[in-house]
């Protein structure tokens, strides 16, 4: 499915990934509380997500919810060319550890696997951009220590040591970035 498609973004959109949870519902309500952005909110609503954390925004005119998993390829490729975004703010994770301890699959399904097709799709929609929208479109994946484990006093240090170069892929300079934006901010 990923493959290369000319597209143009549009500046007043985002997708976000699993904002009816509890930190995205949080991001989408103060994002359309301080932004005139548009957003897609795409979330699968499992035990995590609840549509009434986002009763207040259901009305505007700016806010769309679509309910569908991230691993559903052909659909996150359809919302990137139909509503262009100009970045995508991927929330979308499984992340009670209670929960990974009796049913490990749905963890490896949405935090790996999903991650995964979200990247490829958003790679092909970048692959198609033309290179200012390339160069100014953004994909930032956030998350908790349930998902990529807690931080020692001395990993901070570590971070301050990793560098990125320009012409490295597009897809490792993303995962540097989130890993860098995900270890901070735990």
């Amino acid at each position: 499915m990923a493959e290369a498609r000319r597209t143009n973004m549009q500046p007043e959109t985002i997708l976000v990934t699993g904002g009816a949870g509890f930190i995205g519902s949080n991001f989408v309500l103060q994002w359309l509380a301080s932004e005139s952005s548009s957003i897609i909110n795409l979330d699968k609503l499992t035990y995590a997500g609840n549509p009434a954390n986002l009763s207040a925004v259901s009305h505007d005119r700016r806010y769309r919810f679509l309910q569908g998993d991230i691993c559903d390829r052909e659909l996150v490729a359809e919302l990137l060319i139909t509503h262009r975004p100009r970045a995508i703010i991927h929330f979308a994770a499984e992340s009670h550890v209670d929960r990974s301890i009796h049913g490990p699959d749905d963890f490896i399904r949405t935090n790996v696997n999903g991650t995964f097709s979200l990247l490829e799709e958003s790679r092909a929609y970048w692959s198609g951009l033309a290179k200012k929208e390339r160069d100014s479109f953004r994909f930032l994946h956030v998350s908790t220590d349930e998902v990529y484990g807690s931080l020692g006093p001395d990993d901070l240090n570590m971070l301050r040591t990793v560098r990125i170069r320009r012409r490295r892929r597009p897809q490792i300079i993303w995962y540097a970035r989130t890993f860098i934006l995900t270890a901070c901010g735990s």
